[in-house]
């Protein structure tokens, strides 16, 4: 499975790359101006749908620091070290305060059942309790259930969206590598392309949503859940 894995992410990178190769073929050819149009527009029209601008500013960043690398630019490669392992910080980081939080509710919830079956137990020795007051226990244990998940999901989103970063960024740095060293293409080639993916990088970290309201994938997702939970609800 790990081979084949391996297999398919290869070929999904070399196409990637060709697709890539393809972007850049504009500006390599002379048509720099045209080019730098061409993908502002679509940087734009990208910006605008959902995660798209945190989308474009992750590769954006991706691109400009390939391009530099390639280019012999000074620091390139020690910023972009600086980068991964700030990203797998953040991923460990997300991931400690989830199962920190995790253990104080499950903790918290332990302490209250076993104050509720203490409880319960005194009450069983005075007599059975009415089922309007089972009912009504039960739903404020859902509902607090409820809460607790709401809680947690920021937490969890904030993981998820660092580990989908990684993933990201590995794939785009791999993409950025066949292209800027495709030896099928001449020196000069190769620093066309490079300058032709820097331009494009810093196009794509400008790149603005002009919609209102959350922009981050954490903010859209865990509104996104919200309603579903509220529709939820209602039905």
């Amino acid at each position: 499975e790990e081979k084949e894995a391996a297999l398919l992410q290869e070929r999904r990178e070399t196409r990637l790359a060709v697709q890539l190769a393809t972007l850049l073929q504009a500006y390599t050819d002379g048509e720099r101006e045209q080019f730098s149009k061409a993908m502002a527009a679509t940087a734009q029209e990208l910006a605008e749908v959902s995660f798209g601008e945190d989308m474009l500013h992750t590769i954006g960043y991706i691109y400009a620091n390939q391009a530099e690398q390639a280019l012999g630019h000074f620091g390139a490669k020690w910023e972009a070290r600086g980068h991964a392992l700030k990203t797998k910080f953040a991923v460990a980081g997300s991931a400690w305060k989830m199962y920190r939080k995790y253990r104080a509710t499950t903790k918290a919830n332990k302490s209250e059942e076993a104050a509720a079956s203490k409880a319960a137990g005194a009450e069983g020795e005075e007599g059975e309790q009415d089922e309007e007051a089972k009912a009504k226990e039960q739903q404020e244990k859902q509902e607090k259930q409820r809460t607790q998940e709401l809680e947690m999901l920021p937490l969890f989103l904030e993981t998820m969206w660092s580990v989908t970063l990684i993933d990201i960024e590995n794939t785009v740095k791999a993409v950025c590598d066949k292209v800027l060293s495709d030896m099928s293409e001449g020196p000069e080639v190769r620093k066309l392309r490079a300058d032709a993916l820097l331009e494009l990088g810093s196009i794509f970290s400008k790149a603005k949503s002009s919609k209102e309201g959350p922009k981050d994938f954490q903010k859209i997702m865990e509104e996104a859940i919200i309603n579903c939970a509220a529709k939820e609800d209602r039905n």
